[in-house]
């Protein structure tokens, strides 16, 4: 019996110090999900000269310099599967794709990067290699479908 009094003593002591080191004053206890759907069409993809890549800016509030210095982001795009099921792929993602007209293959790159108060998206061809209309100017992507989550 002495025994086990020393046991649970032991066991209430370390169930004490986990709660009361759980949280650190300068840290958020709680945690929180928001799931945040981005809708890219074709017309919002925009191209960078100088990185040689599409790009989509989205200014999103509620990513504050307290949710980005504590919380964690994760972007996924979502496909479709052959009969018509969506799933989603976790960036950054290749695709290994082939140009129908030429029968080149190149690596399609989608990314994205994270700020107070934005999220963009980038999406860039291997070697370049992105289709042009009449007038030489690239074409846009696809439209798209992106999930954000955030956990705080």
């Amino acid at each position: 019996m002495k025994h086990m009094k020393k046991y649970v003593f032991i066991s209430l002591m370390a169930l004490v110090t986990m709660m009361f080191t759980g949280c650190q004053k300068n840290e958020p206890c709680q945690f929180n999900k928001k799931t945040i759907d981005l809708l890219v069409s074709t017309n919002d993809w925009k191209f960078d000269d100088v990185a040689h890549q599409f790009y989509v800016h989205y200014t999103l509030n509620e990513i504050t310099s307290n949710l980005y210095t504590y919380g964690s982001f994760t972007l996924y795009r979502e496909m479709v599967d052959d009969f018509n099921k969506p799933y989603l792929v976790a960036l950054p993602m290749s695709l290994y794709l082939q140009d129908p007209g030429s029968g080149d293959f190149y690596t399609q790159h989608i990314d994205y990067r994270v700020g107070v108060g934005y999220v963009e998206i980038q999406l860039t061809n291997s070697d370049w290699a992105y289709d042009t209309d009449e007038q030489g100017s690239f074409v846009s992507p696809e439209s798209m479908v992106f999930r954000m989550q955030i956990v705080y």
